[in-house]
């Protein structure tokens, strides 16, 4: 008995059981000792098998599965019976082959294969689970057994989809933004950017940049500035925020950027490099300089008009002063002939100073809103030098500035000499120009004069004086400028001359412009159009040799002002001249209807009531060969032809000029 125990025993150390009860995965042997036996080694080995926390499964090598536990239930929600016989693809929803599942490439070997699967529960919800397949043992039919194990990683698939969507959409977010986001590593080379910075530097792709630096997009100088700023954030750990730097690419574009540099740790709070933020601010810096030169212009413009405005008021003060204190001076009953001669003489060329400033301001107020208009006709160009040569001559007599040589240069032919422009203002330019040689010059010469150079017409004035510093000759053509706008500059004047020479030429269709230097003279130059004119025609009566008979003739005077009244009062006072006056154009109206004798109208424009516009188209609809002179204190070209449009005869301004008035006097009433 003995013995037999012991070749039992023997026996039973060589059978091969596998997990589980079938007779299919046992051995001859082995099922001879099951019988034999309690059975509680196998009932413990399937209590082992289901109390695996994996999902665990054996199956042939077809993938049919033979053996589940309850791990693997729990997984799948199916049961026991309704797993064994079921072919483990079809829990898939990817169906691989056994070759893909790795099932024949483990045969002799001892390996394990692992594999990403998802598996469709009963219910049909899909989860993402690794598989691992280990070869065994093979059975008593000889066919391979395989032992796999599966473990839902569905929360973590949900984490890593989790965070690739969070990844990309930061991505998306960095790459959207208009601001360059960079990653530099501790040698300052990219390790990442962002599309804004790839653009910058002229890329299409981010990718491009990375592992170069920015050596290779900068000049040396631009380049070491950048690497040494942030060698020192590597080496002190310190961030440097809201930095203006001012970079300079190798093709010579300028580009401002508002930059944040912060060091980047690890996890053991060691600096491994960079992180960039750098705002575009180019934009931002023109629109400063911008405004700080419209600043600049503004405070500069302010302190010209602050200056201007003093200026003025000494410009006027002082002829007016010339006029208030002479008169007085004529009150004095005992006053000498030729001190009241000498006295009226001051106070004609104070008014006319006076006079000469207030169309200044005027003139400059039509150029600057547009209203100045042209009036162009035919005249002689070599009369207007003329004329000009001679009043300039007496007046350096005047002025007693006799050390100064004064000389014309004609070169027009008598052909080329009729043009077509606008007299009045040509003139006016040269009489800027000259006034202002004369003012600046103390000795030498005043040249000025005209030449023909192709289609254009050049005029030149040319003076030995102060001349003008180089830095101010592009801004003395600007309002209120002045060479010396100091209080306590040596010469007189209100700073708008050339500024309306300016103004006047380029409606002109010209140019103006200077050459000066300091202490050696000035030449102004300035251009208009060579319109060929022709000369006017004579004259076929000459009324100046027609006498008048004053003591006969009959003036209606239409003036609202009283003192205007007695001043003409005055004026006709010796001519015996018999006046009518009205004090608006309603009465002036009803004059003309009741009078048939009256010889002239002077007709001032601005009447209470009715204007001098309406009263006078009313006056010639009542006596059409009445001549109506038209007096009025608007002094422009414009307000000339808007009188003459309204029906005038001619026009006069105020202050009324005695020689002026005797001319129109002579003109119509000899006519008449």
């Amino acid at each position: 008995m003995h013995k037999e125990q012991k070749k039992s025993s023997k026996t039973s150390t060589k059978k091969t059981t596998v997990i589980g009860g079938s007779s299919d995965y046992v051995s001859e042997s082995s099922t001879h000792q099951i019988n034999e036996t309690n059975n509680s080694e196998i009932i413990d080995y399937k209590y082992l098998f289901d109390a695996l926390y994996a999902g665990t499964f054996v199956m042939d090598e077809y993938g049919k599965i033979l053996l589940v536990n309850k791990a693997f239930e729990s997984l799948t929600l199916y049961s026991k019976h309704e797993l064994v016989e079921l072919n483990f693809n079809s829990l898939l929803t990817d169906k691989f082959t056994g070759e893909l599942m790795g099932i024949e490439s483990t045969h002799n070997k001892a390996n394990t294969n692992l594999h990403e699967v998802r598996l469709k529960r009963k219910d049909s919800k899909l989860i993402w689970c690794i598989v691992s397949i280990s070869k065994i043992e093979k059975n008593q039919s000889g066919k391979d057994v395989y032992l796999a194990q599966i473990h839902s990683i569905s929360d973590i698939k949900k984490s890593e989809e989790k965070n690739k969507k969070d990844k990309e959409l930061l991505n998306y977010l960095i790459n959207s933004i208009p601001e360059n986001i960079y990653v530099k590593d501790i040698n300052s080379q990219f390790i990442y950017v962002n599309k804004s910075m790839a653009q910058q530097l002229g890329h299409l792709y981010p990718e491009e940049l990375i592992s170069k630096s920015d050596f290779d997009y900068f000049p040396q100088k631009t380049a070491k500035k950048l690497y040494d700023d942030e060698q020192e954030i590597i080496r002190t750990g310190h961030p440097k925020i809201n930095m203006e730097e001012k970079l300079i690419s190798k093709k010579g574009r300028i580009r401002w950027y508002s930059t944040s540099k912060m060091p980047w740790f690890d996890e053991n709070g060691n600096v491994i490099g960079i992180i960039g933020i750098g705002l575009d601010i180019t934009d931002l810096k023109e629109e400063q300089r911008k405004l700080k030169k419209a600043k600049r212009l503004a405070e500069k413009a302010d302190q010209l008009k602050s200056s201007f405005l003093a200026n003025m008021s000494h410009e006027i003060r002082t002829p007016l002063n010339g006029i208030l204190g002479f008169s007085q001076f004529l009150r004095n009953k005992d006053l000498s002939v030729d001190k009241k001669n000498r006295y009226l003489d001051i106070i004609l060329s104070s008014g006319n100073q006076l006079l000469g400033l207030i169309n200044d301001i005027i003139d400059i107020s039509k150029i600057d809103s547009g209203q100045l208009r042209l009036n162009c006709n035919s005249f002689s160009l070599n009369n207007l030098l003329n004329q000009l040569y001679v009043y300039f001559k007496e007046e350096l007599v005047r002025q007693k500035k006799t050390g100064i040589y004064l000389e014309l240069k004609k070169t027009l032919s008598e052909l080329d000499t009729f043009i077509v422009s606008d007299e009045l203002r040509i003139k006016q330019v040269l009489i800027n120009l000259l006034s202002n040689a004369m003012k600046f010059t103390n000795r030498g010469s005043i040249i000025f004069g005209c030449e023909r150079i192709d289609q254009n017409l050049t005029f030149f004035v040319k003076d030995t004086g102060i001349g003008i510093k180089e830095k101010l000759q592009s801004e003395i053509f600007e309002r209120f400028r002045q060479v010396d706008s100091s209080y306590a500059r040596e010469y007189g004047g209100t700073g708008l001359g050339l500024a309306i020479s300016k103004g006047l030429i380029e409606l002109l269709e010209g140019e103006i412009w200077v050459e000066s230097k300091t202490n050696k003279g000035s030449t102004f130059w300035f251009t208009v159009p060579f319109i060929p004119g022709q000369k006017p025609a004579e004259s076929p009566l000459d009324i100046s040799q027609i006498s008048i008979n004053w003591e006969d003739k009959k003036i209606l005077v239409v003036e609202d002002d009283e003192f205007s009244y007695q001043l003409l009062e005055t004026l006709f006072e010796d001519k015996k001249i018999k006046l009518l006056h009205a004090s608006d154009g309603l009465k002036a109206i009803q004059i003309v209807k009741n009078s048939k004798n009256i010889d002239m109208v002077l007709m001032d424009i601005k009447l209470p009531d009715i204007d001098g516009y309406t009263a006078t188209a009313k006056i010639k609809s009542i006596q059409k060969k009445l001549p109506v002179i038209a007096q009025t204190a608007y002094a422009s070209e414009d307000e000339k032809n808007k009188c003459l449009q309204a029906g005038c005869d001619d026009y006069i301004e105020k202050p009324l000029k005695i020689e002026k008035l005797q001319e129109i006097l002579e003109k119509y009433l000899k006519k008449k």
